[in-house]
């Protein structure tokens, strides 16, 4: 009886690290599944590196085009102030827009050439 018991005892053991290998391996396998998930969800995921870049790039786009628009902004603030307070630049215009001259000056007209086939 007592080889029985030793067989039993040995059986239980064999068994108990068959049980720790299966359930090691389960474990390897549920991390490297669970690592491949979060790296697609990294990559490709609602928040992931290709949304990423692509907000990046429309940022990019976004930021050149205020850049352009302050600029031109720039030239209207300039233009608009030259307009108000510098004479030589209202005079200009209003010779221009509204053909205006000077007391001493004499304004020729010269008629457009009409187009040819225009009648």
């Amino acid at each position: 009886m007592a080889l029985d018991q030793q067989r039993a005892v040995a059986l239980l053991q064999k068994s108990v690290a068959w049980g720790f290998r299966v359930r090691r391996r389960a474990a390897t396998g549920g991390a490297v599944a669970l690592a491949l998930l979060l790296g697609y969800y990294v990559v490709a995921g609602q928040n992931g590196l290709r949304v990423y870049m692509a907000k990046r790039h429309e940022n990019q786009k976004l930021q050149q085009r205020i850049d352009a628009l302050q600029k031109q902004n720039g030239q209207i603030q300039q233009k608009i102030h030259a307009l108000k307070d510098d004479p030589d630049t209202i005079e200009r215009e209003a010779r221009e827009r509204l053909h205006y001259a000077r007391p001493d000056e004499v304004i020729v007209t010269i008629p457009r050439a009409q187009q040819v086939g225009s009648k």
